[in-house]
């Protein structure tokens, strides 16, 4: 099964970038791209109401105007049980020692890297995102 996988960021170079080094990692997989926190939110929505594929994995940036990152989890949180099986990361290239924390800590989400997304990270996320899926088949 192809892998689909949301990047939520405003900047469109780490959109790219993040793109570039998932297909590096993961080789075919179908990606989606947000602009901005809302957007993505609203596409989780559509597709869990239309009963269609949930993303596999979610890049989420912290640093976005009008709803942040940790505005979209406090949203996600509403929507969420525990039948999504979306992984959560975080992709970040300003967080403060605090954000970190709070990730560390934020019982949704499965890491933190900084942005740009290296290659290693990448391949981390989609062996461990295997290890997943082999465990509960």
């Amino acid at each position: 099964m192809i892998p689909l996988v949301y990047i939520i960021d405003d900047d469109l170079v780490s959109q790219f970038a993040t793109q570039y080094r998932l297909k590096q990692a993961i080789g075919e997989c179908s990606l989606v791209s947000f602009d901005s926190a809302k957007e993505g939110l609203k596409g989780f929505i559509d597709q869990l109401t239309d009963g269609k594929k949930l993303p596999d994995i979610l890049f989420l940036d912290l640093e976005m105007p009008n709803m942040d990152g940790w505005e979209f989890l406090k949203e996600f949180r509403n929507i969420h049980n525990n039948n999504i099986p979306t992984e959560i990361y975080v992709l970040s290239a300003f967080a403060n020692a605090e954000d970190r924390k709070k990730v560390k800590n934020h019982p949704m989400v499965k890491g933190y890297f900084n942005k740009p997304l290296t290659l290693v990270d990448a391949k981390k996320i989609v062996i461990n995102k295997q290890k997943v899926k082999l465990s509960s088949d």
